[in-house]
């Protein structure tokens, strides 16, 4: 059982001297008149200069409150992230003392709002709030004199940005509505974003997830608040979350065939890929409707995933996973999930670009998969014999185990030649069937008699046997 504790006054105390940034009023912050309630309806925010540690000792550098008629719901921010929140009932006693009744608390782990006893946040807390003539600032004061300042915003849907923008590993897809759909290689995010204007010289987009499958399991709520900039033209986006500097672009419509072939990409270094493994190549194949996607690491298997794919725009490649590639089984396992990378092509045809990790640009070569050619032969040296047929099979033997199943010449890229082998016979790991793949580098010498091909690190001489 989950045991809670909050209270006010914990909350204010570790906000401490905020040294509010940008505090600022046309004039003086007093008590107000009227109504108070009515004057507090609204959505207010603040953001600060340094990180500040708040209910359940979590930093934030951002607060968002949502301010109806009888009751409130709090937001803490890091960065773009929801750390935590609370929703509290209050009412007024008197023209500013304003009574706190806290109801529910976010948890991360929940992804969502959870009520908590009574007990848990306390007695009810008495805040003294006083706005400023013009109604945009709030300075709440707690019981020992502690002050924090948030003002008072309009949240607008962001029209002015609806569309389809695509860039580093992210796609958007944002209605005239504010419904937004964000789609990273992890999975899909939806729910709906507002704006908010001249925040300490800043606009800011709130976001609020609604259904994830990737912070989430499904319906939750969570909340993100990014700085953003909107060029002049209107064609670049720019997203501030934190340190990281995020740039998108409206999406080119793209070819309903370009993608079909096959494509491989060779890089200098390990970087991590598919299925959050790290590797060096990657393999894509491509039909009308289905894909093929694996990724090595010297040579050997890393990752691999099967399913069908649409390519609507350029720098949004759609993949609908329904196989896995299994290292337990070694081959393939059902599997469902959707993710969208930042794939787009050359205008030849014959360059596919990848944004990959820390926003590096990969390129994948356009390949021509083939019959093994002037491969085809039997080939061996100490310890090991391989037969390679005109028609792709192909019969690996060493130290007494066998391998079989499917060789392709995919030429050369970046000016070494490669070999993908498909292995539906193994007796070195399977132990049996399997449905599993390898990538290799290979010379043949200029008199077609000696074949050289590395697995990693290991290089294998063979020559032809006559």
């Amino acid at each position: 059982m989950r045991c809670y504790r909050f209270t006010l006054f914990t909350m204010i105390l570790f906000i401490g001297i905020i040294g509010l940034n940008g505090c600022e009023s046309s004039t003086e912050p007093g008590p107000h008149d009227g109504d108070p309630a009515q004057q507090l309806i609204g959505e207010w925010i603040g953001v600060f200069d340094e990180p500040m540690v708040g209910p359940m000792e979590m930093d934030y550098d951002a607060i968002f409150m949502d301010i109806n008629a009888t009751d409130f719901r709090m937001v803490f921010f890091d960065g773009p992230d929801q750390v935590t929140g609370l929703v509290a009932e209050y009412d007024f006693d008197g023209a500013s003392e304003m009574i706190i009744t806290f109801t529910h608390a976010w948890l991360e782990e929940e992804a969502d709002w959870v009520q908590v006893p009574d007990e848990a946040f306390g007695e009810d807390e008495v805040l003294e709030i006083n706005l400023s003539d013009d109604g945009n600032t709030m300075v709440i004061t707690d019981p020992d004199g502690l002050e924090f300042s948030v003002y008072k915003r309009d949240l607008s849907i962001p029209e002015a940005i609806a569309g389809e923008w695509s860039g580093g590993g992210v796609l958007l897809s944002i209605e005239s509505t504010g419904d937004l759909e964000a789609m990273t290689p992890d999975g899909r995010d939806s729910g709906y974003l507002r704006s908010i204007e001249n925040v300490n010289g800043n606009d800011y987009l709130l976001l609020h997830i609604t259904e994830s499958d990737v912070e989430a399991d499904g319906d939750c709520s969570i909340y993100k608040l990014f700085a953003f900039e909107l060029n002049p033209a209107g064609d670049e986006l720019t997203l501030h979350a934190g340190d990281m500097v995020l740039v998108l672009n409206p999406l080119e419509p793209a070819e309903g065939d370009e993608l079909v072939g096959h494509w491989l990409g060779i890089f200098d270094q390990a970087m991590l890929g598919p299925g959050d493994k790290d590797c060096n190549a990657i393999y894509f194949e491509f039909d009308e409707t289905d894909f093929m996607l694996l990724s090595f690491l010297d040579s050997d298997p890393a990752a691999g995933h099967k399913g069908t794919y649409t390519f609507e725009y350029q720098g949004a490649l759609e993949l609908n996973l329904t196989h896995n590639m299994s290292e337990e089984v070694y081959g393939w396992v059902a599997s469902e999930h959707t993710a969208v990378l930042p794939m787009r092509t050359s205008s030849d045809g014959n360059t596919m670009y990848a944004d990959g990790p820390d926003m590096q640009s990969l390129e994948i070569q356009k390949a021509v998969r083939d019959l093994p050619g002037d491969l085809a032969g039997e080939w061996s040296m100490p310890g090991a014999s391989l037969t390679i047929q005109a028609t792709g099979e192909f019969h690996w033997e060493q130290d007494g185990g066998v391998q079989s199943g499917t060789l392709w010449d995919l030429g050369e890229v970046n000016g070494e030649s490669y070999w993908l082998i498909n292995i539906t016979y193994d007796e070195f790991l399977a132990q049996g069937e399997s449905d599993y793949y390898t990538l290799n580098k290979y010379e043949l010498n200029p008199a077609g008699d000696r074949l050289t091909f590395w697995h990693g690190e290991y290089e294998f001489v063979m020559e032809l046997e006559t």
